[in-house]
């Protein structure tokens, strides 16, 4: 007669795959939370681009770039339905400013997106609107966008970092008229 040992898996056998696989689905997650970050990073700039665009077609039927009732060198909130803190502490201005800026674009754009943005304790959203580009003197024929990317050191495309570590969670990048 022959007896078979039918015996299963050691507790540690069991204890060593769990760990393998625990160290694993670590990484995929680590991967599948940088990968969704530069997906909306990705997002707020090609929006940006569509921003932009319209600001040019404004800019064509006017011949200026759209003005403001205060002083130009002040940043403006863009965008429909405000969410969190805009652009944290760089925005300045008055909430009639916002709505002159954002009406002027209405005829260009059907929908005028405000990002939220939230990395670690703050919740910002962005972008933000000035007549002024660089440290030149205001005028309505040149005009800055800043907006806000997640995470440090990012890449802004088309735009110039402004700041490459706001508050060690963002990039804010700034797109100005040719």
């Amino acid at each position: 007669m022959r007896f078979e040992s039918n015996r299963g898996f050691t507790l540690l056998e069991l204890l060593i795959v769990i760990a393998i696989i625990g160290v694993l689905a670590a990484i995929v997650f680590a991967a599948l939370g940088e990968s969704r970050q530069k997906a909306r990073n990705a997002a707020v700039v090609s929006q940006m681009d569509e921003y932009q665009k319209a600001l040019e077609l404004f800019y064509a039927e006017n011949g200026y770039y759209p003005k403001t009732t205060s002083n130009r060198t002040a940043k403006f909130c863009m965008g429909d339905s405000p969410v969190g803190n805009c652009m944290g502490s760089v925005t300045s201005g008055s909430a009639n400013d916002d709505s002159l800026i954002n009406q002027a674009l209405r005829n260009y754009m059907s929908t005028l997106p405000r990002f939220s943005q939230s990395q670690g304790p703050y919740s910002y959203s962005s972008p933000a609107y000035s007549g002024c580009k660089g440290n030149t003197p205001c005028t309505d024929q040149e005009y800055s966008f800043w907006f806000l990317l997640e995470g440090t050191g990012q890449d802004c495309q088309r735009a110039v970092v402004d700041t490459a570590n706001l508050g060690n969670e963002y990039t804010l990048c700034r797109l100005t008229s040719n």
